[in-house]
């Protein structure tokens, strides 16, 4: 979430009364769209400091001849992932009870298949910006040895779907490679729940537990008693409304719930469409309806 609170920084540069800081914005106009597009010489990189759970994590020897034994296996890995609290399962996998009302989300390296097809700006930001991609995915994963599951998941399962994306979408193949490590992991099993968030222009990070969803008591940066996130939707829908009144769109301000306002980006929601349908199509699976009642609230 910390990169769309950056493009709306950079937004609003763009929109904003100031020449100077217009100039100094990522985004330039785009003369097909009408939209904005990140300037020439600006590209995104993505720094991951683990192997992506799911089907990243396929087994480097698996063999995915349809008619080989292993047929059933590998479908299973390749597919897509539901992530229950902490743990992954195949959408195929019997040891999930999809009845269960538990929390569920997609694994790490579906959202990355997602997000290289339909860009990283999500619904909200599509109102303003064409698709933006990252150009490539360094892992610096000490224990990875092997990105073939990653090339697979993030490019191969997608690869004929472009063709059938609403205009400027497409399946963008990013370059994948191992890089050294930054950070070390755990070796004790101990799950760490802190984050940290910044991007340039603020004056100081922000320290959130991920379980609960708040700044802890003692984070450098805190928006106020409550503690709520920086990151928050409530956050992300105060700046969308503040980008959406310098940029002049009175239908963007008259929308009446977050919820409505993603929907209303046609050309997104289209395109999200036809990549589920083509997931399911190729066999990896249907991509569950996530029913979020915090999508609800009023803007």
């Amino acid at each position: 979430m910390e990169l769309p609170r950056f493009f709306y920084r950079h937004l609003l540069m763009f929109f904003g009364k100031s020449a100077s800081m217009k100039e100094k914005s990522i985004f330039q106009r785009s003369s097909s769209s009408g939209l904005l597009t990140l300037n020439s010489g600006v590209s995104l990189h993505l720094y991951v400091n683990q192997l992506p759970k799911g089907a990243a994590q396929v087994p480097s020897k698996l063999r995915l001849n349809p008619l080989s034994i292993s047929a059933w296996q590998a479908n299973n890995e390749i597919s897509l992932h539901l992530s229950v609290e902490g743990k992954v399962f195949s959408v195929f996998s019997s040891a999930f009870d999809h009845s269960d009302s538990k929390v569920v989300s997609m694994s790490t390296t579906d959202k990355l298949t997602q997000w290289q097809v339909l860009g990283y700006q999500g619904a909200l930001l599509s109102h303003f910006i064409e698709p933006v991609y990252v150009q490539s995915i360094l892992i610096g994963d000490a224990c990875c040895t092997d990105v073939r599951g990653m090339k697979i998941s993030v490019s191969q399962r997608v690869e004929g779907v472009t063709s059938l994306l609403p205009m400027f979408y497409c399946m963008m193949r990013p370059h994948i490679s191992l890089v050294p490590s930054v950070a070390t992991n755990s070796t004790d099993g101990r799950q760490f729940t802190y984050g940290v968030n910044w991007s340039e222009g603020d004056r100081t990070l922000e320290v959130v537990d991920g379980l609960e969803g708040r700044a802890i008591a003692e984070s450098p940066f805190k928006s106020g008693s409550a503690l709520a996130s920086r990151l928050c939707k409530a956050a992300m829908t105060h700046r969308f409304k503040m980008v959406a009144k310098v940029a002049q769109r009175p239908e963007l301000l008259a929308v009446s719930s977050y919820s409505k306002a993603k929907r209303m980006a046609k050309a997104y929601q289209e395109a999200k469409n036809v990549l589920k349908a083509y997931l399911l199509q190729q066999g990896y699976g249907a991509w569950p309806v996530k029913v979020s009642a915090s999508d609800n609230f009023r803007m």
